[in-house]
């Protein structure tokens, strides 16, 4: 009797503290933070937390780090005003690139080494919609990998649209 109450006793203790131990605070210690909100952005951050940012419009929320709502649920719109393709990939002496614009825009083209150099670097001046072949001589460049980026800014939108690719350089 004395051993199933005492079972009893100490299971209505256990029970509560097992039940706390299984849920999940999002609290941070540390020993300095702050907060700071403006129009549209507020920033929360702790000492050893690098970065902590919420940005919203009407139709998404964007939320980085610790501080994250219980619910987050982003959407990302796929823009395509433009389709590009290169070749040939691997290449030599030259590469094309074969590139369609659905209207009119300022277009980059940057090509860059794997070590982040910028080898190859020509913005175009206001390119009309339709196809547009641009060839890229590289006889002087050494064999390997490149990144090619492709940024096509319309004169209509606020961000340019920025695509990239990786190339092969063999001789």
């Amino acid at each position: 009797m004395k051993t199933k109450l005492f079972s009893l006793a100490l299971a209505l203790c256990w029970l509560p503290m097992a039940l706390v131990a299984q849920s999940i605070e999002r609290n941070v210690v540390g020993s300095a933070g702050a907060s700071a909100s403006g129009a549209n952005v507020s920033i929360d951050y702790t000492l050893g937390e690098t970065v902590v940012l919420t940005v919203s419009n009407s139709n998404n929320t964007l939320t980085q780090g610790f501080h994250q709502p219980a619910s987050v649920s982003v959407s990302v719109a796929e823009v395509s005003n433009y389709t590009y393709s290169v070749f040939p990939n691997p290449f030599n002496d030259m590469v094309q690139v074969e590139l369609q614009l659905a209207s009119a825009s300022t277009v980059q083209i940057r090509l860059v080494d794997l070590y982040g150099r910028v080898v190859y670097s020509q913005e175009m001046a206001t390119m009309n919609a339709g196809p547009h072949l641009l060839p890229l001589d590289t006889k002087d460049f050494a064999a390997g990998s490149y990144l090619l980026s492709v940024c096509v800014a319309e004169y209509n939108k606020n961000l340019p649209t920025i695509s990239t690719r990786q190339l092969s350089l063999v001789r």
